[in-house]
């Protein structure tokens, strides 16, 4: 009887630690699908980030061209100035020769 006894206790004994088990089995199995929830979570995000980031590197190139372009501006007109000075020199220049040449007929 006393054999029986211990055996009931072992089996009960064992019996609790794989409940104990099945909890933390449960317990696992929630955390593993809320990381899962997560993980599917930080994929999306991810993806926008990723689409966010195209959309600027491309509003950054057209920026960068745009800032070229001003830069350059000045020289353009600078450029023009100097065009319109050295066509009203020849000009004069040019209408001087004539003036001579003509003028000395």
């Amino acid at each position: 009887m006393i054999e029986e006894l211990t055996c009931r206790e072992r089996v009960n004994s064992l019996n609790e630690k794989i409940a104990v088990g099945d909890k933390r089995l449960d317990s696992h199995s929630a955390r593993l699908a809320s990381v899962e929830i997560s993980i599917t979570g930080l994929e999306k995000d991810h993806d926008r980030l990723k689409d966010v980031l195209e959309r600027l590197e491309g509003v950054v190139e057209g920026l960068a061209k745009l800032i070229e372009e001003l830069r350059l501006k000045p020289l353009r007109r600078y450029e023009q100035i100097s065009l319109f000075i050295v066509t009203a020199i020849l000009g004069a220049v040019l209408g001087y020769v004539l003036g001579q040449v003509l003028g000395g007929l």
